[in-house]
């Protein structure tokens, strides 16, 4: 026979943890069908190491108390009905074990490797260690029964203690509701699986996980004394415990197996070395007749039937459920932040409002300025240039910019309205986390569930470091920015659809309809108007002899210009009041939806900060650094 060396040991223990891990993935994504005949290998690995302790605890009693040629012992040695009874629970406990293996993460299966590994090198001294004590046939059994269930299920939970208490932690649920907490847990785990009943498992067991957790969180940090918390640590991660001891389990059944098909290769005899029993294939085929008739009846069904039930017995785990004192403090707490949102949007507006009247007082100058160019000769002779050559609706829009948004500093007063806005915001809910802040830490002296009160806020945990907080509101500030840049509330893109809805606006005013067709009718008219008056300045020049040339040119553009000047000022004197009225009636207008526009903005960075406070709550909670 060939030496029992380490690394012939640690390959059939690694096909085994090979075998769990892929059986994990198939609960996942096969059918329902398929998920037995998926169980059969896990469970007869675990059957193998329980029924094999069975028969030998059954063994040792026989001879003890049978004589050797007993017909009693030849009847019950070979052990039919415990074998068969070992084969239900190898099943349902082989179930149990891929859900549990299928909520692990890449950590925790880099620690069963270790394991694996360690317990391949273990083997070897304890049988030396006990062969020196018990006979040799039975050092193997005795090996696998005590103390390597014991040593590999104590350095096991404990690896994945510290893997989850001090390194990887969990989600920090302090500020959810109890239900809510299961709920997410439940929805989570169970869409990943394409079997519902697989998916039922996955979510049963995620969300009693995820309420253990949360319990850890409220309940835990009460406890006074130091050996409690372990204690109650210890007691509510049970479930590392229980996987621990199936994986064990299952890696000793196939040492078992191992050493069985060497019995056997060896002549020992059959009942001894067998590794199949046909008791275990009997028993899951009649197994298999109630599962598939489960499966089959409940491939329709619809787990939200049981909701209400679920809920129901999840309100009944829930330890702050039913204090009268809690329900009056969130309704306090409640009331203080719908107050403090309506005192911050209220200092926005005001704030808006005084901005918008020292802007619009510079814009009515902006008024003026336009028409004193628009009444100009200058005015004039640019606005027929842009008849004759380009758009002239595109020049008169620039003119506008140029003068209402451009010269007035527009986009400096609109990016200098948004940093005092974002300053007062950031102002007001520090105060508001100050004040909460000092409220829940005295409730929380007195109940240590103070922290479910605020569900979808999320306060409760965002007060304990002032400087992340101030970070996170700072954080907030740039998102509500950011996303109003998105929004187009930047000071260009404003700054362009105000002269647009200003020009288009202004083009259906009678005033500028009645001043754009006199323009239009001049540049018809000009030229034979300013051709007469040049005529009659140069008859003027007549006497002059050879100079008459040069003098009718000057008198000529002297007169040209003066009827020009003379119908500008008629125009002036026709249209301007009239034109600076649908002016300021335009920007009055254009002041309510910039005001509208600002007031939404700030609404949704004031929104940002204090959801930003609740945000804080999705960083991981681990219990060795808090």
């Amino acid at each position: 026979m060939q030496a029992d060396t380490p690394l012939r040991r640690l390959l059939p223990l690694a096909l085994a943890a090979g075998l769990l891990y892929v059986a994990a993935l198939g609960l996942t994504r096969l059918p329902c069908w398929v998920l037995l005949p998926l169980l059969v290998p896990v469970a007869w690995l675990l059957w193998a190491y329980w029924a094999g302790n069975a028969l030998f605890a059954r063994r040792l009693w026989l001879s003890g108390v049978t004589r050797a040629e007993s017909g009693l012992r030849r009847l019950l040695v070979r052990g039919w009905l415990v074998q068969a009874l070992a084969t239900v629970p190898a099943v349902l406990f082989a179930a149990l074990l891929l859900v549990l293996t299928a909520l692990l993460g890449p950590e925790h299966w880099l620690l069963l490797a270790l394991d694996v590994l360690l317990l391949s090198l273990l083997i070897g001294p304890v049988q030396r260690w006990l062969g020196t004590e018990l006979q040799a046939d039975k050092v193997g059994t005795v090996a696998r029964r005590w103390p390597l269930m014991l040593l590999n299920l104590a350095l096991l939970a404990a690896a994945f203690l510290v893997l989850d208490f001090a390194v990887l932690g969990g989600p920090d649920s302090r500020g959810q509701a109890w239900h809510d907490v299961a709920e997410a847990a439940f929805r989570d785990a169970s869409a990943v699986a394409a079997c519902p009943p697989a998916g039922w498992g996955l979510g049963a067991l995620a969300a009693a996980d995820a309420l253990a957790w949360h319990a850890s969180l409220l309940v835990i940090p009460s406890l006074p004394e130091p050996m409690l918390k372990l204690a109650a640590w210890a007691l509510l991660l049970l479930q590392t415990g229980l996987f621990a001891w199936l994986f064990t389990s299952l890696l000793l059944g196939t040492l078992a197996l191992v050493e069985q098909r060497r019995l056997a290769t060896a002549g020992a005899t059959p009942g001894a070395g067998a590794t199949v029993s046909t008791a275990f294939i009997y028993t899951i085929l009649v197994l298999a007749v109630p599962y598939l008739y489960a499966a089959h009846k409940l491939r329709h069904f619809d787990p939200a039937a049981l909701a209400e039930q679920a809920e129901t017995v999840v309100a009944w785990t829930n330890p702050c459920r039913a204090d009268p004192a809690l329900a009056a403090l969130s309704g306090e707490l409640d009331a203080r932040l719908g107050v403090a949102r309506a005192d911050a949007l209220a200092s926005a507006d005001r704030h808006i409002d005084a901005a918008l009247d020292d802007y619009f007082a510079r814009a009515e100058q902006g008024v003026d300025a336009y028409l004193d160019w628009y009444f100009t000769v200058v005015g004039e002779y640019q606005r027929l240039a842009a008849v004759a050559v380009s758009d002239m609706g595109a020049f008169m829009a620039g003119q506008l910019e140029q003068r209402l948004f451009a010269d007035t500093d527009f986009e400096a007063w609109l990016d200098a309205t948004f940093a005092s806005l974002d300053t007062d915001a950031d102002r007001q809910m520090a105060a508001l986390a100050g004040g909460l802040g000092a409220r829940l830490g005295s409730a929380a002296e007195q109940n240590d569930c103070t922290v479910e009160l605020l569900g979808a806020t999320g306060l409760a945990g965002a007060f304990a470091d002032p400087a992340a907080l101030g970070r996170d509101l700072g954080r907030a500030g740039s998102a509500a920015a950011a996303g109003a840049a998105a929004g187009a509330v930047t000071a260009k893109l404003v700054s362009k659809q105000m002269v647009g809805a200003v020009a288009a606006k202004l083009g259906a005013k009678q005033s500028f309809k009645a001043a754009v067709a006199l323009a239009g009718k001049a540049a018809a008219k000009k030229g034979g108007a300013s051709a007469a008056s040049a005529l009659g300045a140069t008859a003027l020049c007549a006497p002059s002899g050879p100079w008459a040339v040069l003098c009718g040119i000057g008198a000529g553009a002297a007169a040209w210009l003066a009827v020009d000047k003379a119908m500008i000022e008629i125009d002036e004197a026709r249209f301007r009041e009239e034109m600076r009225a649908d002016l300021l009636g335009v920007l009055a207008e254009q002041r309510e939806a910039l005001g509208t526009l600002l007031r939404t903005r700030q609404a949704a960075a004031v929104d940002a900060r204090l959801w930003a406070l609740a945000e804080r709550l999705g960083r991981r909670y681990v219990p060795a650094r808090e």
